[in-house]
Order: structure tokens, then C-alpha cells, then sequence
């Protein structure tokens, strides 16, 4: 995007925004949407975050649709296709490959579900420990490499 170019308007509260600042601190893409948030994951999953007068709310999507309806569609088509193939072509290659198919897109719904769940954990936890003042604890081994290491080396070992 040219620099020049104008973003759109927004209107975050200011604790999403600076929400939002502290998340893309931490490495995620973070796109405002109006009054929400999107957290942009893997596989064409996202996470909406929004502040309303119920608290903090996610919402799990998968790509446009939130989850259960693209889960619904993704399950309810696949079997349609193979009820499909099976009704024209008998148990054959057509049917086994829409089935196998089929299987394949739950496997990748089950997935998407782990990644979801996932990030809504985590940013339950960066936002309670974002308004409880708490910090991230040091390392325990400062900068890494830095550490002792932990197997004793010959010269270390007692008789």
C-alpha cells in the first residue's frame, strides 16, 4: 500500500487498540475490523475479539463463516457428495475417493477447531494478565545459551 494512502477508520475502544499494539508485539497479525478485532491464523482461521458490555468476546471463524457453520456446511456437504456417489455410481472409485474426501476435510476441520481453541486460550491469558498488571516471568536461564548446562561435564563429577 503507498504510503500516502489513507487507512480505513476505525472505532476500537482504546483498550483493544492498545490490545491490539501489545499483540503484534508479541508476533501475531492483528487486523482491526471496525469495532473488533481479527486475529489472523493458520489455515484460513481467525479469531474475532470484541469489548462489549458482556466483557471480552471471541469469536472463532473459518475463513467468512464462524466455525459450527462452516464446520456445518464443510460435514453436510461432504456427505451429500458422497450420498451422491454413491446413489450414480455404486460403491466404487468415485464414491471411495468422495468419501476419502470427505474424511480428509473433518480431519482438516479438527484441526482448525485445535487452532482456534488454542489462540482464544492464549488470548485469554495475554488479556488477564495484560489488565492485572502482571509481567512475563524472566528465563530462567537469562539469554539463551547463556545457561549453565545441565548434564555435568568430567571435570564437575564427584568420586
Amino acid at each position: 500500500m503507498p504510503p500516502d494512502a489513507q487507512l480505513p477508520a476505525t472505532n476500537l475502544v482504546p483498550e483493544l487498540a492498545s490490545f491490539r499494539a501489545h499483540l503484534e508485539e508479541l508476533g501475531y497479525v492483528v487486523v482491526p475490523h471496525g469495532d473488533h478485532l481479527c486475529v489472523r491464523l493458520p489455515q484460513f482461521a481467525s479469531v474475532r475479539v470484541k469489548l462489549g458490555t458482556d466483557g471480552l468476546q471471541f469469536i472463532p471463524q473459518f475463513g467468512p463463516l464462524r466455525r459450527h457453520h462452516s464446520s456445518a456446511l464443510t460435514l453436510g456437504g461432504a456427505s451429500a457428495a458422497v450420498a451422491a456417489a454413491l446413489a450414480l455410481t455404486g460403491v466404487g472409485a468415485v464414491a471411495l475417493g468422495a468419501a476419502f474426501l470427505g474424511t480428509m476435510l473433518a480431519a482438516r476441520d479438527v484441526g482448525r477447531y485445535i487452532v482456534t481453541e488454542g489462540a482464544i486460550t492464549r488470548l485469554q491469558l495475554l488479556w488477564t494478565a495484560r489488565t492485572t498488571g502482571e509481567t512475563a516471568p524472566p528465563s530462567p536461564g537469562g539469554t539463551l545459551g547463556a545457561a549453565t548446562p545441565r548434564i555435568p561435564t568430567a571435570g564437575g563429577r564427584r568420586p
